[in-house]
C-alpha cells in the first residue's frame, strides 16, 4: 500500500480534500488539536516536548483503521482547519 492508497480511500470513504488537515498511518497533533481528540481513543501515542503527541493509526496498508481514525478526529474538531488570517501558529 502506498500514501495513494491511504489518500484515495479517505477521500472516496471519507470526503477528504486535499489542502485541509489530515493523517495518514501515523499522524502528529498540535497540543490545541489533541485538547480536541476524544480521551482514550488512540492508544498508541508518544507525547513530545511540544505539547503534542505523535499517534501510531494503523498498520502501513491497513486503509480501513486511517479512514476510521480521520473520522474520528474529524469529528472531534481536532482536524479542523487553521482559521484565516491565522491568529495563532497553531490550532
Amino acid at each position: 500500500m502506498s500514501d495513494r492508497a491511504v489518500t484515495a480511500a479517505l477521500k472516496k470513504e471519507a470526503g477528504f480534500r486535499i489542502g485541509t488537515p489530515s493523517v495518514g498511518w501515523l499522524g502528529y497533533l498540535s497540543a490545541g488539536r489533541v485538547a480536541r481528540t476524544p480521551a482514550g481513543s488512540f492508544p498508541e501515542r508518544e507525547e513530545l516536548r511540544t505539547g503534542g503527541v505523535l499517534l501510531t493509526l494503523a498498520s502501513p496498508g491497513d486503509t480501513v483503521a486511517v479512514v476510521d481514525a480521520y473520522r474520528t478526529l474529524k469529528g472531534s474538531g481536532a482536524l479542523d482547519p487553521l482559521p484565516q488570517p491565522m491568529t495563532g501558529p497553531a490550532l
